[in-house]
């Protein structure tokens, strides 16, 4: 008899791992709805950040990333790309690496919107499609895995429109 009651508490338990699993990778896909924003298409992809993750190799970013370079590659910290949108509005993303192994360690993000309309707009916006990737967020901070996290907030000031988001 305890045989069958271990080998029905095993199967639950087993069950249970599995499912969480699959549901970690199906949030880990999302993507953008046709209708989002140029800014959140640009900040999106498979990586937490475009198609990049923390700990990915710095040559990678320097082969793969598509934006205009705002940094020279032999920078020893930091790689900036940017992009301007239709709109002239202009997405500043920072990968800094470790001096070391050469590895992202950081990852921030600069949005200048236009007005506070818009920087309203795309703060409900990243979050929402955040909330959605990688699950409800805490005063719009999401944890990862291995204590990672990402941070997003308004940083506004007077007429000076800033959104920044930052993974570490």
């Amino acid at each position: 008899m305890k045989k069958i009651i271990y080998i029905i508490l095993f199967s639950i338990v087993f069950s249970a791992c599995q499912n969480k699993e699959t549901e970690q990778t199906a949030i880990n896909d999302v993507q953008p709805s046709e209708q989002a924003s140029e800014i959140l298409k640009t900040i999106s992809g498979q990586g937490i950040i475009r198609n990049f993750s923390l700990g990915d190799s710095a040559s990678k970013v320097i082969s793969e990333e598509k934006l205009e370079k705002i940094t020279e590659e032999d920078d020893v910290n930091s790689l900036g790309y940017t992009k301007d949108t239709e709109a002239f509005e202009t997405v500043d993303i920072f990968y800094q690496k470790d001096a070391n192994s050469g590895l992202i360690k950081t990852i921030s993000i600069d949005i200048y919107p236009n007005s506070d309309k818009d920087t309203k707009k795309y703060l409900a916006e990243i979050t929402a499609f955040y909330d959605t990737k990688f699950g409800k967020n805490t005063a719009n901070v999401w944890k990862l895995t291995d204590n990672k996290s990402i941070v997003l907030r308004d940083a506004s000031k007077g007429k000076m429109q800033l959104l920044y988001i930052e993974v570490k």
